[in-house]
């Protein structure tokens, strides 16, 4: 009996060696070429009801709204950026869901 992977969604390029060795503790939602717009990583999210996600930069607001897609399914979220102003830490900390970035980067 095989034991299934958590889902990790990631809406930007990453580079190949992270991919693979992401690949190997998730299975990944991968949407890069174009990313996902606003409307379409909602509906993601909600059909696909992600354990992790995964963004680069800073270009998409993770908000109220996007956390309530996850049906509380999210158990983590990051974003390879140096801030985090575009999430909504609050709404984040009401839902236990630890938030990673990448400082000094």
């Amino acid at each position: 009996m095989t034991s299934q992977l958590p889902r990790l969604l990631i809406n930007q390029l990453i580079p190949e060696q992270f991919l693979k060795q992401l690949s190997q503790k998730f299975t990944i939602d991968y949407h890069h070429q174009p990313p996902l717009n606003r409307q379409e990583l909602l509906t993601t999210i909600k059909d696909n009801c992600p354990n992790a996600i995964l963004f680069t930069g800073s270009s998409m607001v993770i908000d109220k709204e996007l956390l309530e897609h996850t049906n509380s399914n999210l158990k983590a979220l990051s974003t390879i950026s140096v801030g985090y102003n575009h999430i909504d830490i609050n709404e984040c900390e009401k839902r236990n869901i630890p938030v990673g970035y990448t400082p000094g980067q």
